[in-house]
């Protein structure tokens, strides 16, 4: 209703079809470019399912340079696309009827290593970058990995996840902060229970491990939520796990408590989750959760019941 269309129309796409570019080259040469120059660790730039959708990947970057990394491609992807007479949007479920947008955040725990100490068994990494790009510089261990383990989780890869299950509903809000977002908690390819797989793209953790490296892609997170907090949430509920080295649930745990599917539950976990209060701070939960509740109510009195009113709001402010 509002005259925009998606980029190749309203036809389905493929994953990783380059002929979905076709006539539209220098404007995704454009893109990669911009994104290089702006020193971001840019892997790939591939089409998804969805008409219109696109995916984009970084290279791993360390604490706060991966959030920033995304705040800075969003800015230029708006420049980029503008040049073009197209916007994108990073709106969960601008068409109900495909697929939503997620937000999915692969991360691994590391020690920097002291270089006097051998590193015997251990997967290691060299540097890519400098302290400025926010990449390793220094030689470090990846915590997560254990070459005698049966799938290569370390014990404290096991107590982070365990941390990361439990605080599963209360990271809901902060991993799907709108009203819309919840429609894309009802698609066949976003999570539903507080569980972990290894290579499984059904649960909330898919654990990633091929010969000696592993990391943990959280897939509950949809493309509007802001960066920082999910980072934010995930490394206070994993130190949580770490800390009480709580035990780890057997994988896809039929037993697993399903996830919030509604504004109104992810509120509610959330304010009962003092781990992660306290680690974020009462303040900004507080004012999150005020913020929630104002949206939980327009929706409630029919100003964002449907998709076209969400529209309005979501799709080029997020």
């Amino acid at each position: 209703k509002d005259g925009t269309v998606p980029f190749n129309n309203t036809a389905p796409s493929y994953y990783g079809r380059i002929d979905s570019w076709a006539g539209h080259e220098e404007m995704f040469f454009d893109i990669s470019r911009s994104l290089v120059e702006a020193g971001l660790p840019l892997e790939s730039l591939l089409t998804e399912m969805a008409p219109g959708q696109f995916e984009i990947t970084f290279a791993p970057q360390r604490g706060v340079a991966s959030p920033d990394s995304v705040v800075v491609a969003k800015e230029a992807l708006r420049k980029c696309l503008g040049k073009a007479s197209m916007m994108p949007t990073f709106m969960s479920t601008p068409n109900e009827k495909e697929h939503s947008n997620g937000f999915h955040f692969n991360h691994s725990l590391w020690k920097i290593n002291d270089n006097s100490q051998g590193n015997q068994g251990s997967a290691n990494i060299d540097s890519h970058g400098t302290n400025d790009d926010g990449n390793l510089e220094l030689k470090s261990t990846n915590s997560f990995y254990d070459p005698t383990d049966a799938i290569l989780l370390s014990p404290t890869a096991r107590h982070w996840i365990a941390g990361l299950v439990k605080h599963a509903p209360g990271l809901a809000l902060l991993s799907s902060p709108t009203i819309n977002c919840t429609r894309r908690l009802q698609d066949e390819l976003s999570p539903k229970g507080a569980n972990w797989g290894v290579e499984n793209r059904a649960a909330f953790l898919r654990v990633r491990n091929s010969k000696c490296n592993v990391y943990i892609e959280d897939r509950l997170p949809s493309s509007a939520s802001n960066p920082y907090l999910v980072v934010a949430g995930v490394v206070a509920a994993g130190m949580d796990g770490i800390r009480k080295k709580l035990e780890c649930p057997p994988p896809m745990d039929q037993s697993a408590p399903p996830l919030p599917t509604t504004l109104d539950d992810a509120v509610y976990c959330l304010e009962k989750d003092t781990v992660l209060i306290e680690a974020l701070g009462k303040d900004l939960v507080s004012t999150f959760l005020s913020l929630t509740r104002k949206a939980i109510e327009k929706n409630e009195s029919g100003d964002l019941e449907d998709i076209d009113r969400q529209r309005k709001i979501y799709f080029t402010c997020i």
